[in-house]
């Protein structure tokens, strides 16, 4: 097959093709996010709930389906990080903010992986107030960054009874608005919250979107969630059209690709939560010294951004210690949510049912693996070419005779053959055997042979110095936290009540939840983006009897 025609292929798989009426003769459009977060302020150790929209410059639909979170200081040192799933051209989720984070000010920015092919100035950013309860240390920033009257509140301009009927309740009160008075409102996408008044917004960041096209591109669009990109080379240089394999620690699968004209590749995951190991490797195949170069997933570029001036004075501190109060009781009394959710995995490989199935044991020890390919009817057969050893497989199809199969050791993509049959036979507990031709991304195998090692080791199997390991994170798990306190039970949480990512299409009834359980004075917060991308925003100031 056409090598060219299967990395066409893989292209228009992957997603990675920019639909045309996007694209001008040397420019393509920009996305643009806008970001929202429940509160301004925040006790180091907390979770930063957030949630946003993804638009694209002059089209119906985005582009991206993952977004990526950071917290970082005004100097751009990154605090934590975090990617969520686009759904509708929204995204919503939480950052934990490190308990030893010193008090300051911060950011929490978001972008996609196709907007770092525009300047980092045009990724959204909110600015934040972390109070460390522990530690009366600042975070120390260069003076430079320091400013007096840098963001103007971006209020929206509505009566206290259009969304709420009164301004005192009482705790746990519940509490329904109309949908349809939401409705009447321009939004695209609105967040609702009620935290402690010492954490109501002052400086509320209009999006400054400068970039409408970029002139050049490096990034791809994550159209089908995440992706791992970079490239390949040898000592001569980048590799183009050469194969690099990924495999998921504990998946019975593998992901393989060609790297483009240039020697860069892109790497489309399947859709995860939390971290898990990959295996990336190279194909080594006619080439000894093999490097594969992975691009950070998170952005790397500097950027200096300013703030006002920090200090206590102007904060209530008899609140700040109830909302210090109301963490430490929240860790006490209940367990860490992780959000980590379990992922079903797959008891078949990919190839499904084996036409041959080799288990050790049940035959005769053998001294090498060479022999119970031909000694045992596998249907494998070792061939010698210019001197070395290979593998094919004996099937009906004539394609069979001159195509190489796939050879796996605990499904990762093998081209080594003579390592392969060095193996100590007696740390390998079966092999599968597939014998037609087998397509697997784009790419035609002479079949599969695919081995597994008894301690799930590659068998002792040394790997080219291209392969590596990577301690990957996909999508940090998430879930909507539509209210903390009800009429029966008391939970303990500074944001008493936040809804996410409420739009036209989703939004259908009333929204209920219950005021805090706390009594105090407590900020009303609606926030909202309108189809231009600016934020706007009104607070009630409440009173909980």
């Amino acid at each position: 097959m056409n090598i060219k025609y299967i990395y066409q292929l893989l292209v228009i798989f992957y997603g990675f093709v920019l639909p045309i009426s996007s694209l001008g003769q040397n420019s393509f459009p920009a996305e643009k996010v806008s970001l929202m977060t429940d509160r301004e302020l925040y006790i180091c150790g907390e979770s930063i709930s957030f949630s946003g929209m993804v638009s694209l410059n002059k089209e119906k639909n985005i582009l991206s389906e993952a977004a990526y979170i950071e917290l970082i200081s005004p100097s751009g040192q990154k605090i934590n990080q975090s990617k969520v799933k686009i759904i509708n051209k929204t995204f919503n989720g939480q950052l934990i903010i490190p308990a030893d984070a010193l008090s300051g000010y911060y950011f929490i920015r978001a972008y996609t992986k196709w907007m770092r092919n525009g300047p980092v100035s045009d990724y959204s950013y909110v600015l934040l107030k972390l109070v460390n309860a522990y530690s009366q240390d600042l975070n120390e920033i260069n003076d430079s960054l320091v400013e007096e009257g840098l963001f103007n509140t971006n209020k929206l301009e509505l009566s206290q009874d259009i969304l709420l009927n009164k301004t005192h309740y009482q705790a746990s009160e519940k509490v329904t608005i109309d949908f349809e008075k939401i409705l009447n409102l321009p939004f695209t996408i609105a967040e609702i919250s009620v935290f402690p008044l010492v954490a109501k917004t002052t400086y509320l960041q209009a999006n400054n979107i400068k970039a409408s096209f970029y002139d050049s591109i490096y990034f791809y669009p994550e159209t089908r969630g995440l992706t791992i990109s970079g490239k390949v080379m040898d000592n001569e240089g980048l590799l183009p059209f050469h194969k690099v394999n990924l495999h998921l620690k504990d998946e019975k699968d593998f992901i393989s690709v060609l790297s483009d004209s240039s020697g860069h590749f892109y790497i489309a995951l399947p859709e995860r939560t939390g971290s898990n190991e990959l295996f990336v490797i190279a194909s080594t195949q006619g080439k000894e010294m093999i490097s594969v170069l992975i691009d950070q997933d998170f952005c790397t570029r500097p950027i200096n951004l300013k703030v006002p001036p920090f200090s206590f004075a102007d904060m209530d501190r008899d609140q700040l210690l109830i909302m210090a109060q109301t963490l430490q009781l929240n860790d006490l009394f209940y367990e860490k949510d992780t959000l980590l959710m379990e992922e079903t995995l797959s008891n078949f490989p990919f190839y499904g049912k084996a036409y041959k199935s080799i288990v050790f044991d049940s035959y005769i020890e053998l001294d090498s693996l060479s022999q119970y390919f031909t000694d045992l009817p596998s249907w494998v057969n070792v061939k010698k070419e210019k001197g070395k050893r290979k593998l094919f497989i004996s099937g009906t199809e004539a394609e069979m005779g001159f195509i190489k199969p796939l050879v796996l050791i605990d499904y990762v993509p093998i081209d080594d053959i003579e390592s392969i049959l060095k193996i100590d036979p007696r740390r390998i507990e079966s092999f599968d055997v597939i014998i037609k031709p087998y397509i697997h991304g784009g790419i035609i195998y002479g079949g599969i042979i695919a081995l597994f090692s008894r301690k799930s080791d590659f068998g002792g199997f040394t790997f080219p110095e291209s392969a590596m390991y990577i301690n990957y994170n996909f999508y940090s798990p998430s879930k909507d936290l539509i209210s903390h306190s009800n009429d029966s039970a008391i939970e303990f949480y500074n944001t008493s009540v936040w809804i996410p990512s409420i739009s036209r299409e989703t939004l259908h009834r009333d929204l209920d939840f219950y005021m805090p359980a706390i009594k105090g004075k407590y900020v009303f917060q609606f926030q909202y983006i309108n189809e231009f991308g600016e934020k706007k925003l009104s607070q009630n100031i409440l009173t909980i009897d």
